[in-house]
């Protein structure tokens, strides 16, 4: 029997197959609105034919692959002067379920999501002021369970032997802020 270590092991899968497509709209809805609109739609069917070393089922979903996404945006722009001009813009993004792997040989599933962001500010001549904000649902994802740089956090236990510590890599929350800009 090995003793305990933290020597991980990585290894690409035998063979696999991603189909999909996606559909993507851009244009001004209204001609006389300076309103801009883009929609984006993606399926992706990614399934692991052979497994190889992997200690997943032949057949099975591409593990951090999500089935649907989608995204919806808009600007709007109107001028206040023939200098001055007022801006807003959002955009929304859909994530579908995903399997992460735990860490520990197996998987988890996460739930689909959803994120949102906006903004509003001014632009005068060649600066911009604006008010941001980013993750406004305030979404916390688990994006994986993965070792950095195969190397694992462990805990000693009192009888010697070691226990995993989890690594979960969250994303960032809610954020607001204001934001000044110059181009050259």
């Amino acid at each position: 029997m090995l003793p305990t270590c933290t020597v991980s092991f990585i290894a690409n899968a035998g063979k696999a197959r991603i189909r999909g497509g996606e559909l993507e709209i851009a244009g001004n809805p209204f001609a006389e609105v300076p309103l801009s609109v883009q929609f984006g739609l993606g399926y992706t069917d990614g399934v692991l034919r052979d497994p190889g070393l992997l200690a997943q089922a032949p057949n099975s979903r591409l593990s951090q692959v999500p089935e649907w996404t989608g995204t919806l945006s808009g600007y709007y722009e109107i001028p206040m002067t023939n200098r001055i001009s007022l801006f807003a813009a959002a955009d929304y993004s859909y994530t579908g379920s995903v399997s992460l792997s735990d860490g520990g040989g197996g998987f988890i599933q996460r739930q689909p999501f959803n994120l949102v962001n906006g903004n509003i500010g001014i632009r005068f001549g060649r600066a911009q002021l604006l008010l941001y904000g980013k993750n406004l649902l305030d979404k916390r994802l688990n994006f994986g369970d993965q070792p950095a740089s195969g190397f694992e956090r462990q805990q000693l236990l009192d009888d010697g032997s070691y226990q995993r510590l989890p690594r979960a890599v969250v994303s960032r929350p809610r954020q607001l802020g204001l934001q000044y800009e110059l181009s050259f």
